[in-house]
């Protein structure tokens, strides 16, 4: 699952750069690898079986988000941006599970999360050789 996964990686990279712009691909699974320049991202984990594939692509990423209520129970549709040091939004995207996952180059980020109208940030330092994970969690909601 992992080799598929650097695969799909590596197709996408080498399309985006011949076209010189962004790249999409959903894989058969549902997850979708999204790639602009040298960044990309994916998201999913609602489900056992989404959580599953998602493992599986968690080598080829060097920083992960997860997102929940603070009960533990998992949250979707949370929106996520990332910008580096100097200000520039890197990625800006809608996370479809609890799970988001990016690939960046070396260096200092600040990442925004926003759900139900609550934001919330926190600054990471992204490195070769292993993944800087976030943990990102809000109030539950009103029963």
């Amino acid at each position: 699952m992992l080799q598929r996964a650097w695969r799909i990686l590596l197709l996408g990279a080498g399309l985006a750069a011949a076209a010189g712009g962004a790249w999409a691909s959903e894989n058969p699974d549902n997850e979708t690898v999204v790639m602009v320049g040298n960044v990309s991202h994916i998201s999913g984990g609602v489900g056992e079986d989404s959580r599953e594939r998602m493992k599986a692509f968690a080598a080829a990423f060097n920083l992960k988000l997860l997102l929940a209520h603070k009960s533990g129970s998992y949250m979707s549709d949370v929106e996520v941006v990332i910008a580096d040091a100097k200000g520039k939004q890197l990625i800006k995207a809608t996370s479809e599970g609890p799970i988001f996952m990016a690939k960046l180059p070396v260096g200092v980020y600040e990442v925004t999360a926003t759900a139900a109208g609550q934001t919330q940030r926190q600054k990471v330092t992204v490195s070769d050789g292993r993944q800087a994970v976030l943990h990102f969690r809000w109030a539950d909601p009103a029963e």
